[in-house]
Order: structure tokens, then sequence, then C-alpha cells
């Protein structure tokens, strides 16, 4: 039986999932500032730096702490596994099928 997910925690998911790639992304252009092979570790980085950090990171917990939540609810709702509702939506959100044309 298909997991029917509705669009609302389908929005949930790819918000988290957004906020964390721009985590990793600022985490990454924080770390490699000029492409080289040495790394800069978070702790050489700037005041401002590692505050930038702190806050997409909050924002991303709060999005992934909604996501889980909206998943938890829908899977009681719908007398549905959490697990399962939680690997469909995941599977929906980061491997979308391909728009058939």
């Amino acid at each position: 039986m298909a997991i029917e997910l509705p669009a609302e925690l389908i929005a949930s998911q790819q918000a988290a999932d957004d906020a964390h790639a721009k985590l990793l992304d600022l985490q990454n252009r924080f770390a490699n500032p000029t492409d080289t092979e040495v790394p800069v570790p978070a702790r050489d980085w700037t005041d401002d730096q590692r505050a930038e950090w702190g806050s997409h990171q909050r924002e991303w917990l709060r999005l992934a702490t909604l996501a889980q939540a909206a998943v938890t609810q829908h899977a009681k709702d719908t007398q549905q596994p959490r697990h399962e509702v939680e690997a469909a939506l995941r599977t929906l959100v980061r491997h979308p099928e391909p728009a058939s044309g």
C-alpha cells in the first residue's frame, strides 16, 4: 500500500533539507575560502562566521524538528508505522521520480 503524503508534510521536509544544504554550503565556504587543499578549521573562523553558522544551524534544527513532529503526527493520524512514513517522505523529497514527458 502506497503511503499518501500531504503537500504540507512534503514542504516541511523540503524546507528542512534546504536549510541543511545551506548550512553545509556555508560550512564549506568558511572552511575552504580559497579552494585550497588546506581547510580552515571552525576554531579559526571569525566570530562573525561562527555566529552566522550558528544561526543557520539553529534554523535547520528548528525546521528539522517541525518536520519530524509532522511525520509523527501524520503517522499517528493515518495509523501507519512512523518509520515507513518517514522513509516514504525522504525518498519522495530526496529522490523524486523524473517527470514523464
